[in-house]
């Protein structure tokens, strides 16, 4: 009877609950950032961006540490249009 194991630590549950991280940064974030570099490899032959990937995905990794949906959220808000001149 010693057994007090609460639902929030189970795997199963945080699993449902907590959000889904790709390498430590959103999915679509490591899509984009995949896409730009390919974009860049294959027309330009500039391999230096691979490093400069490197650094983006540090980054990306480094927010993401903190609030996993930083980037929804900045997606979000500068999609909307100012209606308020402040």
């Amino acid at each position: 009877m010693g057994n007090n194991v609460s639902w929030d630590h189970l795997p199963f549950y945080r699993a449902l609950t907590e959000y889904i991280l790709v390498l430590g940064t959103p999915r679509n974030v490591i899509i984009m950032n995949g896409f730009i570099t390919f974009m860049f490899v294959m027309y330009f032959h500039f391999l230096y961006i691979l490093v400069l990937t490197v650094v983006v995905h540090c980054a990306c990794v480094y927010i993401s540490k903190d609030d996993a949906q930083f980037f929804d959220c900045a997606g979000r808000y500068f999609s909307k249009k100012n209606y308020y001149s402040t």
